[in-house]
């Protein structure tokens, strides 16, 4: 917490510091969007299937379950208002699959906007629910880099532990 809030404090206005003596603080810049490749499971019942996401820095943002800075753009599904803000995140590891591309950090995405999006009848979810992965490294700026869901993993062994993992987390 104290970490986000220095980020804040030291980078929200985008400008060096000149109230503090000592060296100047400089800002760190907005982290880039970058494509990532992530599963969609649907409120309404179809086929979870693979979609294209972009990042976006949430460092500003007052919003809950905010684990990141960076973070995959859901706004498309959820909307910009309540429903965005009240999203949660869950991260569940996948090991020992016997496709090694499948082995990783998986994170999920869902919202816990209760009056802003339908109660799916099929995952228990409050509209869209989204799982991404992460390489668990950082860029040259310390952002988060995520990864691209692999082909294969909805049809894996793997994605009903990702999809538990995010429906008790």
């Amino acid at each position: 917490m104290l970490s986000w809030l220095y980020e804040c404090v030291t980078g929200a206005l985008g400008f060096e510091s000149v109230a503090a003596p000592g060296p100047p603080m400089v800002a760190k810049p907005s982290p880039p969007s970058a494509a990532v490749r992530a599963v969609r499971i649907p409120a309404n019942g179809s086929p979870p299937h693979l979609v294209q996401l972009h990042t976006i820095d949430v460092r500003f943002e007052c919003a809950t379950g905010r684990v990141r800075c960076r973070i995959p753009d859901m706004r498309k599904y959820w909307g910009a208002d309540e429903a965005w803000t009240q999203r949660d995140c869950t991260e569940c590891t996948v090991n020992s699959h016997s496709i090694p591309s499948i082995n990783g950090v998986y994170y999920g995405w869902k919202s816990y906007a209760v009056d802003h999006l339908p109660l799916s009848e099929h995952t228990g979810f409050y509209g869209d629910a989204f799982i991404v992965r992460s390489t668990r490294e950082r860029d040259e700026h310390g952002w988060w880099v995520y990864g691209d869901v692999p082909d294969g993993f909805i049809t894996s062994f793997a994605f009903n532990p990702v999809l538990t993992c995010l429906r008790n987390g």
